[in-house]
């Protein structure tokens, strides 16, 4: 204000003083009744009339005075060339004060119109006349008001009539945000947030745009008909920005770039804690028509086979399959379709359940509380005051239990004044065995969090301090004491891996339901009594004795085998010559046998064929009869045809050569036709029993009796020899 006032008075002095003042010291000025002001009035009026005779008659008088004057001057000239100045000269400066005059006058409006904003600042404006008043708690003024305005000025020069007269402007500097920091924001006006809530409603990226929120006022505070701001709201934001350079209006937005930028590391999860939105109602978890029903499971796994990985690491085998030493399960047969263990096991679990979330009182994104969701590896800009990030490490942690206990002569026990050694999470654990010994184990416990497990286990335990303590330390110590009960103690020291792969599968389903994932269990030493250690020696010393014993006995046997074979070696040829002959031997046997087994069958058969004729037989001719002419045939065959005694023959008389048959036995029969008809059907002759007639020139005695002479059986023609080449 101070130069525009400058300005116009140095225009209006220019052009209106100084002329004055130079009339008054042109040469001539001072001279009595000469009028230099006339004088000049009426030489611009005149000058186009140098001669009377031109001039118009209403202008002769005007013509008249001015040759007066011209005369005045003329004879006061020694006076005037003195003490002022030329009169041409004083015409000339007279117009150049005036054009000066006008120029400054034009550069006082020029002024008041004009500015400049330089690079990296923002021109603010704040009205100061000719508005209208705002209204009661208003801190932006709209159109025609005074206050501060909503447009920004960017760096340049900018032309408005009058506005250095009307407002007052203000070259504020760009907001600069540090690397490490975000800018966070407190609005000095907007509508009015509801009583209960701190901090205003979030921008919704899908109704507003971010980026015209912050640097464009009007469109933050654009009204609807009703005349209400529609979108900010007064208050501190939830919004922050990251590292950068921002030129928004300072009127309408308090910042700070002290907040420092969330940076969540390689390993890390970062738990993030709202402390601004609605509150979320945990029954829509269970609603079936609720967007979140359907986010989390019923359960951690949802059949009662346990996950593949943890079979492997366990050895645990499907039920159905029972394993031997020879015969143990592969576990390549998960793997392949055509097997029948093809995904026996659960390729995957569940993280979290239903009720679970419900239970740590965990909210979706945009809720009051600890989100379910957490942060990964990277930088994030959050308001720290409306977002509180609590890093969590997810990288596998490593528990040692180890020491703590004494061993001496008398037994083993806690040591006196117990401390839990250096670098060790606790000391051993103490577990009384089946059989009521006492022992100490020390183990390492490989425990780790997930990104889904990480907001659970954080509002359920803590860090990793709290988690150690308050939940892998008393339950693995429950598993080891629950394991060894349930074993003899040299039983348990001696199956250390099975024991080992036990623990770790009690300990991943006990852990997994306190958001835990158990990665191993190594167990270190098993410290037991002496004396039932010393026992535990002998045992095992005669176990080794036993398997030295064993091996001795094989040496031996092998050293026989040796012997065996050379001695077989040697008595090669002969081993073969008796093969061959056992071979015949074997063959001739197999042969009587065939033929044995031959003649049995033809006589089973040739019997059962007698069999059924013998019963016919005897049926027709009685059984008396039957047997005597089955005597006859084995008296033919075994060559006897005198079964008459001579003395019977010779004292028959008659013609008739039966006569000698009538006084034997077998008279009352072969003289029966019937009968007679089956001996000829049979091959019996009648005169094959009786006697020979007595020769009268044999010389032999008549009384003698007939007596067959003895049969020699004929030898069987020898078998001949296999042939030994055919043998096999």
């Amino acid at each position: 204000m101070s130069t525009l006032i400058f300005l116009v008075l140095l225009g209006l002095g220019l052009y209106f003083l100084i002329p004055n003042l130079l009339r008054r010291f042109t040469q001539g000025g001072a001279a009595k009744g000469f009028d230099a002001k006339r004088y000049d009035e009426l030489s611009r009026k005149l000058e186009q009339y140098p001669y009377r005779s031109r001039v118009p008659e209403s202008l002769q008088d005007e013509w008249d005075e001015l040759q007066l004057l011209k005369k005045l001057q003329s004879e006061q000239s020694s006076y005037s060339t003195s003490r002022g100045l030329n009169p041409t000269l004083a015409n000339s400066l007279i117009k150049l004060s005036r054009v000066l005059g006008v120029i400054m006058l034009i550069l006082a409006i020029v002024s008041t119109s004009a500015f400049y904003v330089t690079q990296g600042h923002s021109g603010h404006a704040k009205r100061m006349y000719f508005g209208d008043n705002m209204a009661t708690g208003q801190i932006m003024a709209d159109d025609d008001q005074n206050g501060p305005q909503k447009d920004l000025y960017a760096p340049g020069l900018h032309f408005e009539f009058m506005i250095r007269v009307t407002t007052e402007l203000e070259y504020l500097p760009d907001i600069v945000v540090p690397d490490g920091h975000v800018l966070t924001l407190l609005a000095n006006d907007g509508c009015d947030k509801p009583s209960d809530q701190y901090f205003a409603n979030e921008w919704d990226t899908a109704q507003v745009d971010k980026k015209k929120m912050l640097e464009d006022a009007a469109y933050a505070l654009e009204r609807d008909a009703n005349g209400n701001i529609m979108r900010l709201q007064k208050g501190p934001q939830v919004v922050a920005f990251p590292p950068g350079t921002y030129r928004f209006n300072q009127y309408l937005y308090t910042f700070d770039t002290t907040a420092a930028l969330i940076d969540i590391q390689p390993g890390e999860a970062g738990i993030m804690k709202f402390n601004y939105g609605k509150k979320f109602d945990p029954r829509l978890l269970y609603d079936p028509n609720s967007p979140y029903f359907s986010v989390f499971p019923t359960k951690l796994l949802e059949s009662d086979r346990p996950v593949k990985s943890v079979a492997i690491r366990a050895k645990l085998v499907p039920k159905g399959f029972k394993e031997t030493a020879d015969q143990p399960f592969d576990y390549a047969w998960l793997d392949d379709p055509e097997s029948k263990w093809y995904q026996y096991f659960t390729e995957e679990y569940n993280e979290l359940t239903k009720d679970m979330v419900r239970d740590a009182k965990l909210v979706p994104p945009g809720y009051i509380g600890v989100c379910w969701d957490a942060l990964r590896e990277g930088k994030y800009a959050y308001n720290p005051a409306a977002v509180q990030v609590y890093p969590l490490s997810m990288k596998t942690m490593t528990f040692n239990y180890w020491g703590g206990f004494v061993v001496d002569s008398s037994g083993i026990d806690f040591a006196p004044n117990v401390k839990i050694p250096e670098g060790a999470a606790d000391v051993a654990t103490d577990a009384i065995s089946k059989d009521g010994f006492r022992m100490f184990i020390e183990y390492r416990a490989l425990v780790k969090t997930t990104p889904r497990q990480a907001p659970y286990a954080f509002v359920t335990w803590g860090g990793w301090a709290e988690i150690e303590n308050k939940a892998v330390t008393p339950d693995s110590r429950s598993v080891m004491r629950n394991n060894a009960q349930n074993a003899v103690c040299l039983q348990y020291f001696k199956d250390r891996e099975e024991q080992e792969s036990t623990t770790y599968a009690q300990m991943f389903w006990q852990m997994l339901s306190k958001g835990i994932t158990t990665v191993d269990i190594n167990f270190g030493e098993i410290r037991i009594d002496p004396k039932l250690l010393a026992t535990q020696t002998r045992y095992v010393l005669a176990e080794q004795n036993k398997l030295a014993w064993q091996a001795e006995e094989q040496e031996q046997r092998a050293r026989i085998n040796t012997e065996e074979q050379k001695a077989l070696a040697d008595q090669q040829q002969e081993l073969v010559k008796a093969d061959i002959a056992k071979q015949r031997a074997e063959y001739y046997r197999d042969q009587k046998d065939l033929e044995g087994q031959g003649d049995a069958n033809y006589a089973a058969q040739l019997s059962e064929g007698q069999k059924k004729l013998y019963r016919s037989l005897a049926e027709v001719i009685g059984p008396d009869n039957f047997a005597r002419l089955e005597m006859l045939k084995v008296l033919k065959e075994m060559g006897v045809t005198n079964i008459t005694p001579l003395f019977m023959y010779n004292g028959a008389g008659g013609s008739n050569d039966m006569g000698p048959l009538h006084g034997t036995m077998l008279s009352s029969f072969m003289m029966n036709p019937q009968m007679q008809e089956l001996m000829q059907k049979s091959g019996l002759v009648l005169e094959d029993f009786l006697p020979a007639k007595p020769a009268d020139s044999s010389g032999q005695n008549p009384d003698s009796t007939s007596v067959p002479a003895a049969t020699t059986p004929t030898p069987a023609p020898a078998e001949p020899e296999p042939d030994s080449s055919k043998t096999e």
